[in-house]
């Protein structure tokens, strides 16, 4: 699934500083998305008339230069837009109005990363994201990608390592699994390790993740190893 998401702010700076926060998020969570990125309200309340854009998700200024954000979006309800409306502001004074028009939510400048992704992970959370599919006995489990850290070879079996503590097993080769995932987040960094390069925090002698733990890097490739990781930082972050 594609997301359309569409940010109206007449602040340049800002506009881009919040787009670089959600490019991050969508590409950490493996979800695709095409963004749109507007100045003024009139334009892209023109452009949805006519049928030129549709976001899924419209994050609306409040404050925009002789406009209104809350009004812009009074007017796209009235001719029938009926996606998610995120206001960003500085102050939540406009909170009640913001309920004529269902604002799911409110977005406050400076922006916190971690306060934007918590806010997306609540409305995106019935979503479909990009799964992983094992099969345990009779049992079919689809595990989102991005909870994986790190999947760990044990002779004829791996061990895939997620958030939250849990492990699921599997009786794969590593370099099957590794086929299957098929993601350029996974860093094959060990004969037996394949490691989320999203949930690193530290590079030195091994990998050290976001959980606290630790996987090794192969010793003979080490530098070539990391710079792998240097540049997957460099894409991402």
């Amino acid at each position: 699934m594609q997301f359309n998401l569409c940010i109206c702010d007449d602040d340049e700076i800002s506009a881009n500083i919040l787009a670089i926060i959600l490019e991050t998020y969508f590409e950490n969570r493996h979800l695709s998305y095409e963004e749109s990125i507007y100045n003024k309200g009139a334009t892209l309340l023109d452009d949805f008339k006519e049928g030129y854009v549709n976001p899924d998700i419209l994050i609306m200024d409040i404050y925009l230069q002789q406009e209104n954000g809350i009004d812009i979006c009074r007017k796209l309800r009235k001719h029938g837009y009926t996606g998610t409306i995120v206001f960003m502001t500085s102050s939540k004074e406009h909170a009640i109005e913001g309920y004529d028009v269902d604002a799911r939510a409110y977005l406050l400048k400076p922006y916190d990363p971690d306060k934007i992704h918590q806010t997306f992970d609540r409305l995106l959370s019935n979503v479909s994201m990009s799964m992983y599919t094992i099969k345990i006995y009779s049992q079919i489990i689809r595990i989102p990608i991005y909870e994986i850290m790190y999947i760990e070879s044990n002779n004829t079996k791996c061990i895939i390592h997620c958030t939250e503590n849990i492990d699921y097993t599997v009786y794969k080769k590593l370099s099957d699994v590794e086929s299957e995932l098929n993601d350029s987040h996974f860093l094959r960094c060990h004969q037996s390790y394949l490691v989320n390069m999203a949930h690193i925090v530290e590079a030195n002698g091994c990998f050290i993740l976001s959980n606290g733990a630790s996987v090794p890097i192969r010793k003979r490739d080490a530098k070539q190893i990391k710079e792998l990781y240097v540049e997957y930082i460099k894409k991402y972050n």
